[in-house]
């Protein structure tokens, strides 16, 4: 998993979405798989005269399935996903459009030079601080 800042946005890659998706997928070919196995009487050679009926998963229990392991997978991911939601937050007028025009009302309000100072401080602390993160 990468931690990753473009088009304004902080989020992690893969996605939770595509996490999701990917496990599905195993899901979805584990069912493809258990559909093929032969019936076990055939491995071990025993002559049964039965015929098998191949059963299909319903839609149903194959949704509740992925409904619920979804949630275990957000449940497991919730630390990583919370984390960067306070990287976001903390960090979000490093990559926020809006800090461009708040930076103009804030130069045009007229300010000390300190005051100047202590904002572009602020701004470069915040930067130093992210890339002082380890990759």
């Amino acid at each position: 998993m990468h931690l990753k800042c473009e088009k304004n946005d902080l989020f992690l890659s893969p996605t939770m979405h595509e996490i999701c998706n990917a496990f599905h997928i195993i899901v979805d070919h584990i069912s493809y798989v258990g559909q093929q196995l032969p019936p076990l009487d055939s491995w071990v050679g025993a002559k049964i005269k039965r015929d098998y009926i191949k059963v299909i998963l319903p839609e149903w229990y194959l949704a509740e399935t992925y409904r619920r392991l979804t949630e275990a997978l957000e449940n497991a991911f919730r630390p990583f996903t919370d984390y960067v939601k306070s990287l976001h937050e903390k960090f979000k007028i490093v990559f926020d459009p809006e800090t461009i025009k708040s930076i103009v009302v804030y130069v045009r309000t007229g300010h000390s030079f300190q005051e100047y100072v202590e904002k572009v401080e602020y701004f470069n602390e915040s930067i130093r601080e992210i890339n002082g993160m380890v990759n």
